[in-house]
């Protein structure tokens, strides 16, 4: 658990890796979900139709004194906890997280998911993710008012479904041109907005990394939901402010659309950003169409 915790340094610790490609995640199979992780004992993945012979037999899961559904509010009680323990610990390692389709609010794939179902879902983890963060927050001095920024997104077909608070980024990349997706919560994109900034000043002003919203520094947080339609060949693109402060959008649509290979594309990114000195956490992620 202590490596995994640690970004698996077992794995992504020689001299050709980071531990920060790594990538977590609790459940990750659509017929034992985390739901299913604290509800069932066994497998229970009949959905598919395949008479539950899909799947692994040795998942650590746990019932909690009751297999299946149980209408015990002392055992729901506890499964809730364990829900939240998993995506708090998903939360605080290195890495890249990853959320599979609503998992953390108890929630299992289905077919037929809708852009509103999708934009419920992230709205539901978003929440969930506050509540993670807040609540760390409440059991130290040390962790008084800390909190951080938030971007996410659906992917189906040709629908992306993108939720964010604070400053991390989406982008929509074509073949042709970039266009951001997400509007900063922060006081120069306000500034900006009003028409007391231009675009060029906002980048050199002292207060570009003001945010006016984050993820767990209050008990409830409100996220803006985006949806964008996706072509053949087309990116979305997911950045800390680390990335988008130290390259241009001109710049990254070279790298995400010319550049040599999109599997190495992130760590591309990433080297730009840091050998230009950037001051700030420098997060990447590229989801092709």
């Amino acid at each position: 658990m202590a490596a995994r915790i640690i970004g698996s340094p077992d794995i992504y610790g020689d001299a050709t890796h980071d531990i920060n490609q790594s990538i977590h995640f609790v459940s990750c199979h659509d017929g034992f979900t985390l739901n299913d992780l604290v509800t069932y004992r066994i497998k229970h993945n009949l959905a598919n139709g395949e008479d539950n012979r899909d799947g692994l037999n040795e998942n650590f899961s746990a019932n909690y004194g009751v297999e299946g559904p149980s209408d015990d509010p002392a055992v729901e009680a506890l499964r809730e906890r364990q829900v939240r323990n998993f995506f708090a610990l998903l939360l605080f390692t290195h890495g890249t997280p990853m959320i599979g389709m609503g998992d953390e609010v108890r929630r299992t794939q289905r077919a037929g998911m809708t852009p509103e179902k999708a934009a419920a879902m992230l709205r539901s983890a978003l929440e969930l993710a506050n509540s993670a963060v807040f609540e760390q927050s409440q059991l130290s001095d040390d962790f008084t008012g800390m909190g951080t920024t938030l971007v996410a997104v659906w992917i189906s077909r040709d629908l992306a479904v993108v939720i964010n608070v604070g400053d991390s980024r989406a982008y929509h990349f074509t073949r042709e041109d970039v266009r951001l997706i997400t509007r900063d919560h922060s006081m120069v994109a306000y500034m900006v907005e009003r028409g007391e900034l231009t675009q060029e000043q906002a980048k050199l002003h002292p207060g570009k990394n003001v945010i006016t919203r984050a993820v767990g520094t209050e008990p409830e947080v409100e996220g803006d939901v985006f949806t964008c339609r996706l072509r053949r060949d087309e990116c979305i693109l997911l950045c800390s402010d680390g990335l988008s402060n130290e390259m241009a959008d001109q710049e990254m649509l070279f790298e995400v659309v010319h550049g040599l290979s999109k599997s190495d594309c992130c760590q591309r990114l990433l080297h730009i950003a840091k050998n230009r000195g950037a001051p700030d956490n420098v997060t990447v992620t590229l989801a092709a169409v």
